[in-house]
């Protein structure tokens, strides 16, 4: 009975491994997704792979959809900001007192309306724990999540980007309309240079959105949706959190122990390979910093020099008439 105890307990360790071992697959998976992840790895020179782990089919979709829901999250941000329907306060204020989130608004404590129950929800146009809280969206966050980074990004009234709504042809933006006018040609080109700095302030966000969207994988029987964050969760507090895992420890044999040393070491892998994905972004962040930043300094050192030279032609124009 004891043996069959241990067998037991064996059994999710070796399933924890073989998961560890298809998310490993993510250290040299390439960002090409339209590639098969088998022929990224490296070859020796007799085209031996050096690497070789069986990758498991529903992790590869994990991975894909994860990150293709990401850029989806961006290219969505910026067609809204250049062409959805401009934001307005009156609009803004409907949407947080009786708002379009499932018959929901957003208000909270002495706030009335249509407030939702849910704490998180409450405020949640106003506050970015509606993005990163948990480890997935069910359908109100996903819409909490939407307007949170509308407001964020392309409030009413002080807007960043020119809106072209109007100037589409059946809702289709095409050439003609924006070389139809001087006017509508700069304020596109503008636009597209103030959408690339845009873009990089989104992707944090469309990233943590991203990776708490539950996805399902493809095939005849595939598992129940989960998102990236939910696996994340699962093996980072697995064992740190059970009571029942850390009693086992004393019925398991060495070459166990060693099963969940493997398996905490697979994890630490790729959260070290998350944690580089992060670092990034982070450091577009910075370097986009740094751009405005000369951008700022060198459009203040044109005013001051054109200050200079408008005072110095006055004050010559001055003296010239008092000879």
């Amino acid at each position: 009975m004891k043996q069959a105890g241990k067998q037991g307990t064996l059994v999710p360790f070796v399933i924890g491994v073989t998961l560890m071992g298809a998310l490993l697959g993510w250290i040299v998976y390439a960002d090409e997704l339209s590639q098969d992840v088998a022929t990224n790895f490296p070859t020796s020179a007799s085209g031996t792979p050096l690497v070789n782990p069986p990758i498991d089919s529903a992790n590869i979709s994990l991975i894909s959809q994860t990150r293709d829901q990401a850029e989806t999250n961006i290219n969505a941000q910026i067609t809204n900001t250049l062409y959805g329907t401009p934001p307005t306060s009156i609009g803004m204020v409907d949407t947080h007192f009786t708002g379009a989130l499932l018959d929901q608004g957003f208000c909270g404590g002495p706030e009335t309306g249509n407030c939702p129950t849910d704490p998180l929800l409450q405020y949640g146009d106003e506050k970015g724990s509606v993005l990163w809280a948990g480890t997935f969206y069910d359908q109100s966050r996903k819409s909490a999540a939407s307007v949170f980074l509308n407001n964020l990004l392309n409030p009413a009234g002080v807007p960043g980007i020119t809106n072209f709504q109007a100037q589409m042809s059946s809702n289709n933006m095409s050439p003609a309309d924006v070389t139809g006018s001087p006017q509508t040609q700069a304020a596109f080109v503008q636009a597209m240079s103030d959408v690339t700095a845009l873009s990089i302030i989104a992707a944090p966000f469309a990233e943590m959105m991203a990776k708490r969207t539950q996805v399902t994988a493809s095939g005849n029987n595939p598992p129940p949706a989960v998102s990236q964050m939910q696996v994340m969760e699962q093996q980072g507090m697995a064992r740190a959190m059970s009571s029942t895992w850390a009693a086992s420890l004393a019925t398991l044999t060495p070459q166990q122990v060693q099963i969940q040393q493997a398996i905490m070491q697979a994890n630490q892998l790729w959260l070290e390979y998350e944690r580089y994905r992060q670092t990034e972004r982070v450091e577009a962040l910075l370097a986009l910093l740094a751009l405005q930043n000369l951008r700022t300094s060198k459009a203040v050192a044109a005013t001051v020099s054109a200050s200079a030279a408008s005072s110095n032609s006055s004050s010559s124009s001055s003296s010239g008439s008092g000879n």
